[in-house]
């Protein structure tokens, strides 16, 4: 394989997604780039690692995750002096692309697939623009949908954060959203590495802690925390913390 192969495409002027170029690289150690652009550019890494640098922050990007370049924004990315990296990239404009703006991280597991796509685009002769065209378009809507995903799981943790102290539930919460509760139990445990139900539990025994400390004994800590029993409040406070409630300094003296 050539250490870098470009394939650049012709403007035909379309308007959801126009691709300028896609391309693949091996690169040196140490390699750097840095510019600006007119449009925007996601590179995956095949193997490898390296540095991206933009908008004043820094990020360590490895095998099998994108960087986003945002369109005149000055970048610099730098590959690993150890283990370089190899990446695969798309440049690409156009009304459907802007909608990236709203993605908050700029460092994104995704499937390599879409990149291994694009670099057949040269065996669709004068269909190559459009071929491509459709290929980000879909790696575009992994990336939105993988945002979304991550939107479900915030609202969620901000439902427990508020309503802990109700009867709350993990099917209660993600029909609140208006998702399936498997996959919202999912979507929970890839961002936060901890599934929803622990969680509404660690968050209540937090709170009951606090409780505790500052006086409430632990009947009334029990109903301040949505639990409708002292016992099985209890129980959970000995799952999370490894001591009954009791043993807590200050319980019990409000």
């Amino acid at each position: 394989m050539k250490e870098r192969y470009d394939i650049y495409l012709r403007d035909k002027n379309l308007s959801f997604i126009s691709p300028h170029v896609c391309g693949r690289q091996i690169c040196v150690p140490g390699h750097t780039s840095r510019g600006i652009r007119r449009f925007w550019l996601i590179h995956y890494i095949v193997s490898g690692k390296g540095v991206f640098k933009t908008g004043g922050k820094t990020y360590t990007v490895s095998k099998n995750r994108i960087f986003i370049v945002r369109p005149d924004e000055l970048y610099e990315y730098t590959a690993d002096k150890e283990t370089p990296w190899q990446y695969k990239w798309v440049g690409f404009s156009g009304e459907y692309a802007d909608r990236l703006y709203a993605v908050k991280d700029r460092v994104l597991s995704v499937p390599g697939f879409y990149f291994e796509d694009m670099q057949r685009a040269e065996d669709y002769g004068e269909m190559c623009e459009e071929y491509v065209a459709v290929k980000v378009m879909e790696l575009l809507c992994e990336i939105l949908g993988t945002e979304q995903d991550k939107s479900y799981a915030e609202k969620a943790k901000n439902i427990v954060d508020s309503d802990y102290m109700q009867k709350i539930s993990v099917s209660q919460i993600a029909g609140q959203i208006g998702i399936d509760k498997n996959y919202l139990t999912k979507l929970f445990k890839e961002k936060y590495s901890l599934p929803l139900k622990r969680y509404i539990m660690e968050k209540r025994m937090r709170e009951a802690r606090h409780f505790l400390h500052v006086g409430y004994n632990v009947g009334e800590v029990s109903q301040l925390v949505g639990y409708d029993d002292a016992f099985s409040f209890s129980r959970a406070f000995k799952t999370v913390y490894g001591t009954a409630p009791k043993t807590e300094k200050g319980s019990g003296k409000k």
